[in-house]
C-alpha cells in the first residue's frame, strides 16, 4: 500500500481503466468499480467531490493525516503507447479485420472484445507482438496494430462534422504547433483537432478549448480520456463573443461558422506574431474573414484547400483510386503584427496582407 502525507496535492482522473492517481505507477488493480481515498485519521476528509466520467479531482487533505492510495486501478501512464514491440495491459490497440473494418480498443486483462465477427479475449492479445494475427471465437481474422494519430482521429466518436487528418496535418505544421505551447481553440466539436493539438503540445504544453454546446464538450472530453490526453486540455463552455479569458497564447484556431465576428477577440488572446487559423466551407465566408483580418491588422494571410487522392497499390495496375477526398473546407491562416506607421510599416503590412497598392 502506498501512503502519502496529508497536505500534499493529489490528482485523480477517470479513464476506461477507472480512477487513477497521477504519478503513482504500479498501483493495485481492483475490479469492483470506483474507489475513494480516505484519511487514516478518523473523521478527516481527503477529497472534494468527484467530477464524474472524464472529469478530474484536485483536493488537499488536512494537515497531519495520511492518505491510503490502495484504490489505484490500472496504469498511471494512460497516453496511448507508440513504443515497444509487445502489446501490454492498458495499451490502446487497433484491430483491423476483413474489408478494412477497424476497431479501436484499450486492452485490459480479463476483458473481451465483441463484434458481429465474434469475441476475442483481451488476455489472448496481451503479450503478443504488434502486427500479430488474432482470431475471434468464430474464426474471423484480425491484425492487432498500434494505432497512429490518424487512425484515432478517423475512428473518433462524433456527433458533429470533424476535421480530418488531411487538414489537421497541414494545420499543425503551418501553425508551428509543438511541445510546451499554449494553444487555444474555439469550436471543440467532437474533439478531433483537440486530440491532435494535445498530442503535439506534449505534457509540458496545454490546450484550452471553448465550446458553446455542453453535450459536444462532454463527448470531446470522453474522446480525449480514451487516449489519455484529457489532462492536457481545459474544456470551457461559453460564447467567445464575450472574449477569451486567456492572453498571450502561442496559437489560436477557430472552427466556428462566423469567425469574422471574433477577430478582435482573437487578437486580444494571441501574442503578437502568434499563429491564427480557421476553416470554412464556402467562399463568401472566407472573404468576410479576410476583410476582418485586414481590419485588425493581421498579416501573412494565406488561404488554401487540401485535396487528397489515393492510388491503388497494385504493381500490375497502379492507377488513381476511383474516389478521392476532395474539398472539405478552405483553410485560412494569418498572424497578428505590431505596425509602426511612421517608418514604412503601412507599406510592409499591405504587402504582407496581399493588399493592392494605391494607384
Amino acid at each position: 500500500m502506498e501512503r502519502r502525507r496529508a497536505g500534499t496535492i493529489v490528482v485523480i482522473y477517470y479513464s476506461e481503466l477507472g480512477w487513477v492517481l497521477a504519478g503513482a505507477p504500479g498501483g493495485k488493480r481492483r475490479e469492483s468499480g470506483i474507489h475513494r481515498c480516505w484519511a487514516i485519521t478518523p473523521g478527516v476528509g481527503v477529497f472534494g467531490q468527484f467530477c464524474g466520467v472524464g472529469g478530474g479531482v484536485l483536493a488537499q487533505s488536512d494537515p497531519g493525516a495520511a492518505v491510503n492510495a490502495d484504490f489505484i486501478e490500472g496504469r498511471w501512464d494512460l497516453v496511448w503507447n507508440m513504443h515497444g514491440t509487445i502489446a501490454q495491459d492498458g495499451d490502446v490497440a487497433e484491430l483491423v479485420g476483413l474489408r478494412h473494418k477497424h476497431f479501436i480498443i484499450r486492452l485490459k486483462a480479463g476483458a473481451n472484445f465483441q463484434s458481429h465477427r465474434g469475441v476475442i479475449q483481451h488476455d489472448e492479445m496481451i503479450g503478443l507482438p504488434w502486427g500479430s494475427q488474432v482470431f475471434s471465437h468464430m474464426g474471423s481474422p484480425f491484425f492487432m496494430m498500434q494505432p497512429s494519430l490518424g487512425d484515432l482521429l478517423r475512428e473518433i466518436r462524433r456527433n458533429t462534422q470533424i476535421l480530418y487528418p488531411k487538414e489537421i496535418g497541414y494545420i499543425l505544421v503551418n501553425m508551428g504547433i509543438g511541445p510546451g505551447q499554449h494553444v487555444l481553440e474555439a469550436g471543440t466539436g467532437s474533439g478531433s483537432l483537440t486530440t491532435a493539438l494535445a498530442f503535439m503540445v506534449g505534457p509540458q504544453g496545454h490546450v484550452t478549448s471553448y465550446e458553446i454546446r455542453p453535450e459536444f464538450s462532454k463527448l470531446a472530453r470522453s474522446n480525449l480520456e480514451l487516449v489519455g490526453l484529457a489532462d492536457r486540455v481545459t474544456f470551457k463552455i461559453g460564447d467567445i463573443a464575450a472574449g477569451f479569458e486567456e492572453t498571450g497564447v502561442d496559437a489560436l484556431f477557430l472552427d466556428v461558422a462566423n469567425p469574422y465576428d471574433y477577430v478582435a477577440q482573437v487578437k486580444k488572446a494571441l501574442k503578437p506574431g502568434g499563429f491564427f487559423g480557421s476553416i470554412l466551407p464556402t467562399t463568401n465566408q472566407v472573404t468576410l474573414l479576410l476583410s476582418a483580418l485586414r481590419q485588425e491588422k493581421f498579416a501573412f494571410l494565406d488561404v488554401c484547400e487540401i485535396l487528397l487522392r489515393f492510388y491503388k497499390a497494385e504493381p500490375e495496375r497502379f492507377r488513381p483510386a476511383d474516389r478521392m477526398v476532395a474539398h472539405t473546407g478552405y483553410l485560412i491562416f494569418a498572424r497578428p503584427v505590431l505596425v509602426r506607421e511612421d517608418q514604412g510599416g503601412a507599406e510592409l503590412l499591405a504587402e504582407a496582407t496581399h493588399e493592392e497598392p494605391d494607384a
